[in-house]
């Protein structure tokens, strides 16, 4: 197999990926930090965010982004993997290497989609609660695993 980098990338990188893959819909607006998602608030004055490409090679074939969502917890913000590249747990390994590369001590937040919920329960996230907003609901992640199964190399500077 190719070799598989994870680095850090811009806001401009990530958005351009998303628009590229058509992840969001045409009438999207892309913040680089995300206030209020349902009936959870981001208080922090500045949260910390980076934004992680998956590279095969030098393309760009995955993104996903962690930031501070509160004095608890760490969000990540969409996992996506090209499609080309899905059915080998990419996108876990990703969001694994990026958490592992700079976050490792809150438990992981995510503001989950409805048709990601079975993914998300296999990978041992709990509903925060039980209601469902605009076709998501809150999920966290306590415990997360420290595999090196599910780290990929990374580019740390």
């Amino acid at each position: 197999m190719a070799r598989l980098l994870v680095k850090r990338i811009s806001f401009q990188t990530i958005k351009a990926f998303w628009i590229q893959t058509r992840h969001f819909g045409p009438d999207k607006k892309f913040l680089e930090n995300i206030i209020t998602l349902g009936p959870y608030t981001n208080n922090l004055k500045e949260p910390r965010f980076e934004f992680y490409g998956l590279f095969c090679e030098s393309e760009l074939i995955g993104v996903t982004g962690l930031c501070n969502w509160n004095d608890d917890w760490v969000r990540y913000r969409t996992i996506n993997i090209r499609e080309d590249y899905r059915g080998t747990d990419l996108g876990w390994k990703l969001l694994m290497t990026a958490y592992w590369m700079d976050w490792r001590v809150k438990p992981i937040f995510g503001w989950v989609r409805k048709s990601h919920l079975d993914w998300s329960l296999k990978k041992d996230f709990v509903e925060v609660d039980k209601d469902w907003i605009d076709g998501h609901k809150g999920m966290l992640l306590h415990s997360v695993p420290r595999d090196e199964d599910f780290l990929l190399s990374f580019e740390d500077h």
